[in-house]
């Protein structure tokens, strides 16, 4: 990456990144002018500007005063050698966005996500964590790709029937987004194993299917007091909440659909499943997982149902349970 500096006519102070030359487009990584790449940099530079003491802005030329140089060549680096031009390339579009900026990608880029479950909820959400530039996915799952998992689960294809569903969906990562670590454990993790497993992540999305995971998922989430995104689908519906331990305020699995209660699990093999359904609920359980790492509000205390014969989402609000076995006092 290049980088040229220098004095305006009134004193002020320029910098400069790319391949262009002088006098051209402004701040341009690459050496091709596109508008996408300009506005990450203008954007970019205008949180800078707000730190340093920005002076004038002329023609694109961002002018900073002099005695913040130091400073300013200080944020430089910090931006530089967190993120290298091919992930400025790969995530331009998310630096795009204020919410997001330099910063959270460098967050997304450090952050660590527990996916347990590689079936139809795991499918549509890991690939668009691993494309989202999350830097470690561990995925848990004990089972193999059946003919019937391809109708809803389009990581996979017909050539993979027989194969672990870890194995493939780590080669789907790999394949999609080779700078993620990923962590494939084949297996049914039991609450120790859990356990283990959440000391070193950062949020825990649940796509599991029957609910002696999900409260076992819960109940180590709420002892690790790590983020969890819960979520389920069966026929034409779907579900979706966010519990959150760190919150005191903030209900647990336990507390919408306590232990005790004899639910059925709803099989798909037995009730069936409409495949977009799951499709909505995993890409919504990486978008939250998303802003819980970008550290952006997120809505716990309420369980979102969605309904795709009416193509309609309800929210209904939940009470932490003060006499829940689980997170209770």
């Amino acid at each position: 990456m290049l980088l040229w500096c220098g004095t305006t006519p009134n004193g002020g102070f320029y910098l400069r990144i790319g391949g262009g030359t002088l006098g051209t487009s402004f701040l341009v990584i690459a050496s091709d002018d596109s508008s996408a790449k300009q506005s990450i940099i203008l954007k970019s530079f205008d949180t800078i500007g707000l730190l340093c003491g920005e002076t004038a802005r002329n023609d694109g030329w961002l002018l900073f005063g002099g005695f913040n140089r130091a400073l300013l060549f200080l944020i430089m680096h910090k931006f530089m050698t967190e993120l290298t031009d091919p992930q400025l390339e790969r995530y331009s579009r998310h630096i795009l966005l204020d919410e997001i900026d330099w910063v959270g990608q460098a967050r997304l880029l450090n952050g660590r996500v527990l996916v347990i479950g590689c079936g139809g909820l795991g499918s549509a959400c890991i690939p668009f964590l691993a494309s989202s530039g999350v830097g470690h996915l561990t995925i848990v799952d004990a089972d193999v790709i059946e003919l019937s998992n391809l109708q809803r689960q389009t990581a996979y294809r017909t050539q993979d029937i027989g194969q672990a569903k870890v194995i493939t969906m780590a080669q789907t990562i790999h394949a999609l987004n080779p700078e993620v670590q990923v962590q494939a454990v084949q297996a049914r993790v039991d609450e120790t194993q859990l356990l283990s497993l959440m000391q070193s992540v950062d949020v825990v999305v649940d796509c599991s299917d029957n609910f002696a995971t999900r409260h076992a998922i819960n109940r180590a989430c709420v002892h690790t007091k790590t983020p969890l995104i819960s979520g389920s689908a069966v026929r034409f519906e779907g579900q979706l909440a966010v519990y959150d331990a760190r919150d005191a305020r903030s209900p647990c699995y336990a507390c919408a659909f306590p232990p005790t209660q004899h639910v059925s699990d709803g099989a798909c093999a037995t009730l069936g499943i409409f495949a977009p359904v799951v499709g909505v609920v995993g890409t919504m359980q990486a978008n939250l997982a998303l802003q819980v790492l970008l550290q952006l509000s997120v809505p716990t205390g309420q369980l979102q149902t969605y309904h795709a014969l009416h193509n309609e989402w309800l929210s209904f609000k939940l009470a932490r349970n003060p006499h829940c076995a689980v997170c209770g006092a």
